[in-house]
């Protein structure tokens, strides 16, 4: 029992029953069912030596609700593999892709596989499986795998005639005159999305030919490459057409230019009208040739090209380039004549809401890894044929309880086991010439999916040790084909049944890969909470997962299983402290970091000019820090002024915002953001902890019980006030999937506003502030004022909220926040 509820396994069970070896429950890009949904799905494995006939079986994810969904007639021959999706769609034909109807539930649930009966469960995951993360699988291991993995040593040969036959498919084969290589073996193979060139100049880019110039070689500071499915980049500033922005791959800042490269597919000839929404200019260009040049620099505008094309495939390139401010690009497309934006355009390569297809090769990768030996000069023009040879060693061949071969290829092959035919696809009936070509052509796409191969009954082909080769017979459809591609994988194992884990590596269909994790650890859990305080505590760190470890750090530095001082027992606190802690165990997930501060009014109202541990004691690039609390404020007697209890008062009369990050993060000379306060965009992001904390007693009218916690991404922002003259900045907070939730979801503007955010901003008052010439002027009320009235009046406006704010545990003093329109 305790078993099943760690890992959701049930005890083992008969190798005869058919066995849930591998889920998905968040499916996101690993696996489309026939509509092009990502639907969850649940993988069936018959590990026994006799077929198995499913019909009148059951899936359930309802243990009181055994017979919930019926299998139709299906055989699953030994050692072989079933996907069904768990879609809620329900389809059950013989021989059609199967559909349970019933969703899986990333939280976790129960999952079980039933007996014709209705009532004998054969497996289940009870009483629940943990929950699952996005496109991981989970399930159970098997013994042995993999024998052949991608990118294993090779050889390869070109034949020139037919001489060799069928000898070279044997183990005991010697390959003289053969080339060496890894796999895949191929070349010319194109990958869906486009090539992504986002180049930094050491120079202005303020104009078009300078930010040609960049692209062509010159005045490079960095260069940045990668493949992205559409070109939908946000950095700062106003945004365009499209939201689910992705960052610029560079870091975004300024002086910098983005090209994008792929391969469309038209479907339909006729005239199509391409845009770019871009901040700053840009240009298109269809097949080599201009249909859109924007050569001036502004905000975020929408500027078209038309092209009459022909069905079928053409290049595309379109570049942007940022000289400062804001900064964004998308390229997107309609069918027909248009001058302005309308429902029609979709971004270029969002297949999934209509976008035209695009594909790629990008320069460096040759199918973006999926080649790794480059044959195009040995094998294009001269054959459609190739012989390929992969030696490899077993230590037990009575362990393949199953035989899987992956491959993926284009567009044709025949595989050998030892000398033995075991699988092929697109090739004539018997023994291929050395010359042969494929009997049909497949699509790129096709080629970067994996088919998988059951070669169960041929097990007893394996010998024990090093005598065993892998020979493939690779075909083209032609030997000018500009395409080609043999990547195989061999698997090989025996399922275990004691407990379950989760694959970083999904394979549905197949042998299941090495495991990436037995489950998760159980997050860290304090006691007492974040908070104010005015005596010292102690405070406790607990991880229900027996056997973890706990590492915890006071410095606002991030705790890993390496990093942090080790927890023994209860830690005493007795002044303002950040405490951040992760729990950690071997073969598992470790938590996320649990971020809590801990304040004390006493010691806050005396927190000292002199530069607290950890933080610089003079400016650091010109920037100027200053610290510690206003004595003359704390000790005045003229209660007009403060005094001792009036700040301490005033410290807890309303919510206060905690922010806890590696100091380097902040302040180092190097990547710190505070001491380059100039800088701007991604690059100058750093990952932070955020926590809202209420005061005691504290009735929020804005209706929420309690303040939180959470991940967040820490920017500078403003324009003016980005001076290192100005000891206080402010701060632009963003929220994404990468720091933990996603978005904020709180309602930090009651009813007034949204309750949930991607990002917020926090300010202080700049043009009228102690910091900006110490003016008497600054009354912290202006602009919020200015705003609500704005609102009142019954126009859109911008809602705030007054803090008292902490970095890394130091007062540094009051800020609001700033809703953001587009947030």
């Amino acid at each position: 029992m305790i078993l099943a509820l760690l890992w959701g396994v049930a005890a083992p069970l008969s190798l005869a029953a058919p066995l849930i070896t591998e889920f998905m429950t968040d499916n996101e890009t690993v696996l489309a069912d026939e509509d092009g949904d990502y639907s969850d799905w649940i993988e069936i494995h018959n590990p026994g030596g006799t077929s198995i006939e499913l019909e009148g079986w059951h899936l359930t994810d309802n243990d009181g609700n055994l017979d919930k969904w019926a299998f139709p007639s299906v055989t699953l021959e030994p050692g072989g593999f079933l996907v069904v999706f768990a879609s809620g769609k329900d389809r059950s034909v013989p021989g059609s892709e199967l559909h349970t109807n019933f969703q899986l539930n990333s939280g976790g649930e129960y999952l079980a596989i039933v007996e014709p009966d209705g009532t004998t469960v054969a497996q289940e995951y009870a009483p629940e499986y943990p929950g699952q993360d996005p496109d991981r699988g989970y399930g159970l291991a098997f013994e042995g795998v993999p024998v052949i993995e991608e990118g294993a040593d090779a050889q390869f040969l070109v034949p020139s005639d037919g001489a060799l036959g069928t000898t070279w498919t044997e183990s005991g084969f010697a390959p003289a005159g053969w080339s060496n290589g890894e796999t895949g073996v191929g070349y010319g193979l194109q990958i869906p999305g486009m090539t992504v060139r986002d180049v930094h100049s050491t120079v202005s880019l303020t104009s078009l030919s300078r930010a040609d110039a960049a692209l062509a070689g010159n005045n490079v500071e960095k260069e940045t490459v990668t493949v992205t499915p559409v070109c939908n980049f946000l950095d700062t500033g106003g945004d365009g057409r499209f939201g689910n922005n992705l960052p610029f791959p560079g870091g975004g800042g300024d002086d910098y230019t983005v090209q994008v490269t792929g391969t469309i597919i038209i479907p339909t000839s006729g005239t199509w009208t391409f845009g770019l929404n871009s901040d700053d200019g840009g240009r298109i260009r269809i097949d080599g040739v201009n249909v859109m040049v924007d050569a001036t620099l502004h905000g975020p505008e929408d500027h078209f090209g038309r092209r009459v094309l022909q069905a079928g495939p053409h290049t595309i390139e379109a570049m942007f380039w940022e000289r400062s401010g804001g900064a964004e690009m998308e390229l997107f497309a309609a069918r027909g004549s248009f001058t302005s934006f309308n429902s029609n355009f979709k971004l270029v390569g969002d297949t999934v809401n209509g976008g035209l297809p695009v594909f790629t090769s990008p320069a460096g990768t040759n199918g973006a890894g999926l080649v790794a030996t480059d044959v195009e000069e040995e094998m294009r023009d001269e054959n459609s044929s190739l012989y390929l040879r992969i030696p490899f060693d077993i230590n037990d061949p009575t362990e393949a309880g199953a035989l899987s071969l992956s491959m993926r290829y284009d567009d044709g092959f025949v595989a050998y086991l030892n000398g033995t035919r075991v699988a092929s696809s697109n090739v004539a009936n018997g023994a291929p010439a050395w010359n042969a070509r494929a009997t049909a052509a497949r699509e790129g796409s096709e080629a970067l999916e994996p088919e998988i191969f059951n070669l169960t009954e041929f097990s007893d082909l394996l010998n024990e040790g090093t005598d065993n080769v892998l020979a493939i017979h690779g075909l083209n459809i032609d030997p000018t084909d500009d395409s080609f591609l043999l990547l195989p994988k061999l698997l090989s194992g025996g399922v275990q049944q004691d407990e379950s884990f989760y694959f970083d590596d999904p394979t549905p269909g197949s042998i299941n890969s090495t495991p990436s994790s037995r489950g998760k650890v159980e997050d860290t859990k304090f006691n007492p909470n974040r908070g104010f305080y005015s005596r010292p505590i102690r405070v406790e760190i607990t991880s229900e997962t027996p056997g973890a470890s706990i590492r915890y750090t006071t410095n606002g530095s991030t705790p890993t299983p390496t990093n942090g001082t080790p927890y023994t027992g209860p830690i005493s606190i007795s002044s303002t402290t950040t405490l951040r802690a992760m729990a950690y165990k071997t073969g598992m997930d470790s938590t996320n970091v649990d971020t809590q501060t801990y304040l004390f009014t006493d010691d806050i109202i005396r927190q000292s000019s002199s530069a607290p541990p950890g933080w610089p004691s003079g400016s650091v690039n010109g920037q100027v820090y200053r610290y510690g609390m206003n004595s003359g404020v704390v000790n005045s007697n003229n209660p007009a002024i403060g005094g001792v209890q009036q700040v301490k008062d005033a410290l807890v009369s309303i919510p206060t915002l905690s922010i806890v990050l590696d100091q380097a993060g902040l302040t180092s000379s190097g990547q710190g953001i505070y001491s380059n306060p100039g800088s701007s965009g991604y690059a100058w992001e750093r990952e932070a902890s955020l926590e809202l904390i209420h005061p005691p007693g504290w009735v929020d009218p804005d209706g929420n019980p309690e303040g939180f916690q959470t991940g967040c991404g820490l920017r500078i922002r403003g324009g003016f006030s980005r001076r290192t003259q100005n000891p206080k900045h402010s701060f632009r907070l963003f929220f994404r999937g990468e720091y933990g939730n996603g978005r904020l979801n709180y309602k930090l503007f009651g009813d007034e506003g949204a309750d949930e955010f991607d990002k917020i901003d926090l300010r202080g008052p700049q043009n009228y502030s102690w910091a900006q010439g110490g003016t008497s002027q600054n009354s912290f009320i202006r602009d919020t004022w200015s705003r609500d009235l704005q609102g009142e009046m019954g126009h859109p406006y911008k809602r705030s909220r007054w803090y008292h704010l902490y970095l890394n545990g130091i007062y540094w003093g009051m800020c609001e926040t700033d809703e953001r329109a587009e947030a």
